[in-house]
């Protein structure tokens, strides 16, 4: 249990509405909208209050937010470039040819709210991109591992 600012908030409350409030992100909320961070000229707004600068709230906010979101953002950055680098995601497609998409509204919670499971086809952008990757796991951790 949490009282904050007067407000009972139940252990079990979720957070997730925080970024997906319509009254700082827009109408359109709910929807995965990238452009919604950019201003007329294409550029950064600036960020909410009380977030660091992250512009949302999944780190927390004020005093209490995540001493770690530098590691965590740039862990993931490195990671999702890496995959972007090394192969072609591409969404199977139906009997039609249109890609099967999931629905994005959808997830799986937990301790972190994940999409749900859906099909795709994963495959390296180059013939060098196994060489490059079993080279690096060779630097990494020995040969014939």
């Amino acid at each position: 249990m949490t009282i904050m600012k007067a407000t009972f908030c139940p252990r079990t409350q979720s957070v997730l509405s925080l970024n997906h409030d319509s009254e700082l992100y827009g109408h359109d909320a709910e929807h995965f909208n990238p452009g919604r961070f950019l201003d007329a000229d294409g550029k950064l707004k600036s960020s909410i209050e009380d977030t660091r600068d992250e512009g949302h709230f999944s780190y927390g906010f004020g005093k209490r937010i995540c001493v770690g979101r530098h590691v965590a953002n740039n862990s993931l950055f490195i990671h999702i470039a890496y995959l972007l680098w090394a192969f072609n995601i591409v969404a199977e497609v139906d009997s039609n040819g249109k890609p099967e998409l999931p629905d994005p509204l959808q997830c799986i919670e937990g301790l972190t709210i994940r999409p749900v499971p859906f099909h795709c086809n994963i495959t390296p952008r180059s013939k060098d991109v196994a060489e490059v990757i079993t080279q690096a796991k060779v630097e990494r951790i020995g040969e014939g591992s």
